[in-house]
């Protein structure tokens, strides 16, 4: 018994079955997760030490260096890159994919601890940390009040961040700007020389006396036990002020007399605004395996209910919220697959012009859809945006079996057949093509499941969303229609008739209404009969005039090749629209208050020239995240500050991004010295940096530097390239301290104790801490602010020499002025200048074309070498990984028909529509001024199934009628014009399906559209000459081997 048979004969059973998959698909896809993008591990590992206070090249020295070695000799390692920045050294190591992060991650911490004794004393133990998407941020908030920073940063900090973190699903919560509280003592200079007391003796005398001590326990008379302790510990700022600190000619000498001791707010190294207000950013962060969404929901619903409790000026901001971006960009899909469905429907109900069969096809598409919910949450995928647009480009594949099914079903009812008979024998008839170009389908996409890199990790739950929705529409097409079909085509067409023609004659108006769509129905019928008349005859003709069909077809493969080489090309698309990063920065050494003045300037101008500007948020300075932040943007630092931007959406949104880099450039030029960077939120995601880089590799820094301004300077005269920057175009200016050794040790000094006078003197340390109900409070000491601002009152400070006198700083050190790289990039043990920039207005391959101009100009000394690199490179590795999971994928689609069909040439025939699916993608992206990039190949991969169906179906039809008929070009007519109908119909409700995809009517679609373009284009002129060149060539070969055959005959 068939298969189809046993759920035919088997209505109430196939029904509960049908019922159990609709119940279970409900189910599922209410509890399928909802993120921003697929489940990604990238096989990168970042490590993060800071050495406060110190310059790039000692940290390149001291700290960079040793640790890059260490890495580099970890198992699997492919690339390791290092940067050291004022206080900071990051390294990145690369991993080759396939490569166990946790083993490489114990590896390297491991190895790590075996070096960390040579590691300089006050560098940080360096953090390990991976590179996953689901450590994204859930939100980024900013908290505002009509109150002085300080206070509300307690509030928030003790108040709104631990019911924060008490969210299910949170695992971490960060606040970045506001000022905590300090108690600072404030040396003055004058005093300490007049006293002979140094700075560092009030850091020892400090930390001595503010402790509390446990000294043990002694028994009172034998019987109790009572423990002792002496309390030190400071109770108020009056204790501290009358701590001694010394004694001079037998008279004590107070705190009180040298410095002035204030309880109040730490100096101000980082700024929050939102809108131009002051503000608290919150950073909230969600644990691996929570929902984002859920997530995000939780929060928006605690802060009205926090409201209530928080005084009435508190207000929150969201700047950024993935959640949003998630169900906006999921929504538009949905919108895209709704309006795709409904097209398809309407197409397949003009081409059937039947109600019932229409019915039973757009049945077929949610359950196959529920089909594939199981199956993507039994597999741990999430309903993300690839997923997503993985369904979206399966919907228009979905209808395929069902159409075919059904069309050849309704034929075999036309034939006279009894409604059982016919949805049996249709069925079996059509199972070998159904399954063969599911088959086909599914496998094209075998080569993204399996391989490796960063594009496969962000397609492979696209292609397994595609395989789990082909799969459940296979099942309903061999289950499910069938036994529709033999439940509602009982009557033949002309009880049907009758039938409707009793049913609409109690009213004028359901009768006049029920006519014109019945007769509607029929004009159709008789232009499908008409137009396989027409086909049929162009066919013969076709097949008289084999020459001219072939020389078309190599034509259109000539036309493709040039089409190929006009079509401009990217890496890949943003997939968030709206929301940028903007990041602003005075020269090196510039002050906070500087920074802060034109942060103010850059907002103001996007307030009064970008009218649909929604939210503004800026950090400027150094935070808590300013590690983070040199890893992830290339620096940090008092001189500079990052800006989110959100523009409204929809319709309110006015400001184009041409528009947008013009306001930038404008705010350029009107604040000299500044460098304001603007690129979208999200457009780095998976690239290695900028759009255009350049790397130039070789080893003394003063070279490099030279090499990277002139190379700048040329870049920034490229048209469309913004932004354009030299990581070594800036100096750090420093003071450069150099030590008198034989003073040092006739004053018994070392070069260690005058760092540390310095140290305290400009940067301040922090050696104990106040304690009052339950707060810990930071005591601070340094010198007062009009004593440090320049060297030369530093130089002046007292320092005590264990001899019993006292001498000035400047007495044992030699300053001098200079300028050291702000920035010292490393790659594989090479010293690199790295110079990039954003692109707007043009696209990425006509950008590098000019770039490698440039470059051809460039002179280069000798040992010296550069490299393309940033988004340009990645588009090129993931183009020649694409380019043979295309080979690898036609490859597996002739093996499997070769399988199938059990014969060498068959298959080539259905595979030669493949190439011309190309001449129509390539012509719908040069139309359309679209680029060809990454979506675009997985969009040829998907034709190569999609292309390969309606072939499939061609050539099963024309094998079968020459087997029957012995005239093979009338076999082949009969054939061809028996699948016109289900060909044009499956190519066209495909093509319908995806329309609203490849128009990009929906925002947040962007990173999907040239693939919706590709598939559309490539399905329309495939079609097209599938039609004709299939046919032709099938009846080349037969008489090809029909020749063969003859002549071994004769030689036999």
């Amino acid at each position: 018994m068939k298969i189809s048979e046993v759920f035919v004969r088997r209505p109430v059973t196939t029904t509960m079955f049908m019922l159990i998959i609709v119940v279970l698909g409900a189910v599922c896809l209410m509890q399928l997760k909802q993120e921003l993008m697929p489940k990604m591990t990238f096989p990168n590992l970042m490590i993060i030490s800071d050495y406060p206070g110190v310059a790039p090249a000692e940290i390149e020295k001291s700290l960079t260096r040793p640790l890059e070695a260490t890495v580099r000799s970890v198992t699997g390692i492919k690339r390791v890159k290092a940067s050291s920045y004022e206080g900071i050294a990051v390294i990145n190591a690369e991993f080759n994919w396939g490569v166990n992060l946790d083993d490489a991650t114990n590896q390297v911490r491991d190895r790590i601890e075996r070096i960390k004794k040579f590691l300089p004393d006050g560098a940080s133990t360096p953090m390990i940390m991976k590179q996953d998407m689901s450590t994204m941020p859930v939100a980024f908030i900013a908290i505002t009040g009509n109150r002085d920073m300080g206070l509300l940063q307690k509030l928030v900090d003790d108040t709104i961040i631990p019911k924060f973190e008490r969210l299910d699903g949170v695992s971490q919560v960060l606040s970045l700007g506001g000022r905590t509280r300090e108690i600072q003592i404030n040396a003055d200079k004058t005093k300490l020389i007049s006293y002979g007391i140094s700075i560092n003796q009030i850091v020892y005398k400090i930390a001595a006396e503010n402790i509390n001590v446990s000294a043990g326990s002694v028994k009172e008379s034998g019987e109790k036990q009572f423990l002792v302790r002496g309390l030190g510990e400071f109770k108020n700022i009056e204790q501290i002020e009358n701590l001694i600190v010394g004694v001079k000619g037998g008279v004590p000498i107070y705190l009180k007399n040298v410095a002035e001791v204030k309880d109040t707010l730490s100096e101000e190294t980082s700024l929050g605004r939102v809108n131009g207000v002051p503000s608290i950013s919150v950073l909230v962060q969600k644990q691996t395996d929570a929902n984002t969404v859920e997530v995000a929901k939780r929060l928006r619903k605690l802060i009205p209910k926090m409201k209530e409790e928080l005084p009435a000026d508190i207000k929150f901001t969201f700047a950024l919220d993935t959640s949003e971006m998630i169900t906006d960009s999921i929504n538009s899909l949905v919108i895209s697959a709704r309006d795709g469905a409904l097209l398809a429907g309407i197409l397949i109900l003009l081409f059937l012009a039947e109600f019932w069969p229409t019915v039973i096809i757009l049945i077929a598409i949610p359950v196959s859809l529920f089909v594939a919910f199981i199956a993507m949450y039994m597999n741990g995928s999430t309903f993300n945006f690839m997923s997503m647009g993985g369904l979206v480009i399966a919907l228009g594949r979905l209808v395929d079996d069902s159409v075919v099914v059904m069309e050849n079903i309704y034929r075999h009812r036309q034939m006279g057949k009894d409604a059982v008979t016919a949805a049996i024998d249709g069925t079996s008839e059509v199972g070998i093509a159904v399954l063969s170009s599911t088959i086909v389908t599914v496998v094209v996409l075998l080569p993204l499941v399996f391989a490796q890199g960063i594009v496969v990790q962000l397609f492979k739950d696209f292609g397994l969303t595609v395989f789990f929705s082909l799969l459940g529409s296979l099942i309903v097409a061999f289950t499910i229609v069938p036994m529709l079909a033999s439940k509602l085509f009982k009557k033949d067409l002309k009880e049907k008739e009758e039938r409707f023609q009793k049913m609409v004659k109690p009213s004028n108006i359901l009768e006049s209404s029920g006519k014109y769509f019945y007769n509607v129905g029929r004009k159709l019928y008789a232009f499908q009969e008409w137009m396989k008349g027409v086909y049929s005859n162009l066919l013969t003709r076709a097949l008289n005039k084999k020459i001219w069909i072939v020389g078309i077809a190599i034509l259109c493969l000539v036309a493709t090749v040039f089409f190929f080489k006009v079509v401009p090309t990217e890496y890949m698309k943003g997939f968030v629209s709206g929301k940028y990063q903007l990041i602003y920065m005075l020269p090196k050494g510039s002050s906070f208050d500087a920074t802060q003045k034109l942060e103010i300037r850059v907002e103001q101008a996007f307030k009064e020239r970008v009218p649909d500007m929604d939210v503004m948020m800026a950090n400027g300075g150094v935070s808590k995240l300013s590690s983070m932040t040199a890893a992830m943007s290339g620096g940090a630092g008092l001189h500079r500050g990052t800006m989110f931007l959100n523009l409204k959406k929809g319709k309110a949104r006015v400001t184009t991004d041409a528009k947008l880099y013009e306001v930038v450039d404008q705010i350029q030029k009107e604040n000299k010295g500044a460098k304001i960077i603007l690129g979208g939120a999200g457009s780095q995601l998976f690239g290695s940096g900028k759009p255009v880089e350049v790397k130039v590799y070789g080893t003394d820094i003063a070279m490099l530097k030279k090499i990277g301004d002139d190379l700048a300077n040329r870049l920034k005269e490229i048209k469309g390239l913004k932004g354009v920057t030299s990581s070594m175009e800036e100096g750090l200016p420093e003071f450069t301290i150099k030590y008198n050794n034989e003073k040092l040790a006739r004053y018994g000094m070392s070069v260690s104790q005058i760092n540390a006078e310095m140290k305290t003197a400009i940067d301040g340390i922090v050696p104990s801490y106040f304690r009052e109900a339950g707060e810990e409070v930071e005591i601070r000491i340094r010198l007062k602010e009009k004593d440090r601002k320049s060297i030369n009152e530093i130089l002046d400070i007292p320092v005590n020499s264990p001899a019993g006198f006292s001498f000035p700083l400047k007495d044992v050190v030699d300053v001098s002025y200079t300028e050291s790289p702000a920035q010292i990039d490393r790659e594989d043990a090479k010293r690199i200048v790295t110079v990039g920039g954003d692109i707007s207005e043009r696209i990425l391959s006509d950008i590098v074309i000019d770039v490698k101009k440039e470059l051809k100009e460039l002179k280069l000394p000798e040992g010296y070498f550069y490299q393309l690199s940033g988004q340009e490179q990645d588009k090129q590795e993931s183009f020649s990984m694409l380019i043979i999971a295309l080979f690898v994928a036609i490859l597996l689609v002739y093996m499997i028909l070769a399988s199938l069909y059990e014969s060498l040439i068959h298959p080539f025939t259905i595979l030669l529509s493949v190439p011309f699916a190309f001449i129509g993608s390539m012509v719908a992206l040069y139309i359309t001024k679209t680029a060809l990039g990454v979506t675009v190949f997985i969009g040829f991969i998907m034709l190569v199934g999609i292309v390969a169906t309606n072939a499939i179906v061609l050539i099963d039809f024309i094998i079968k009628r020459t087997k029957e008929e012995t005239d093979r070009k009338k076999a082949i007519i009969d054939a061809a014009t028996t699948r016109l109908r289900p060909i044009l119909i499956t190519a066209l409700a495909t093509l319908f399906a995806l329309l609203p995809l490849a128009l990009g009517i929906q925002e947040g679609m962007e990173m999907q559209i040239p693939l919706g373009i590709a598939v559309v284009g490539g399905l329309f002129s495939s079609t097209l000459l599938t039609l004709f060149l299939i046919p032709v060539v099938f009846d080349i070969i037969e008489n090809v081997k029909e020749k063969f055959h003859k002549r071994n005959n004769k030689v036999v």
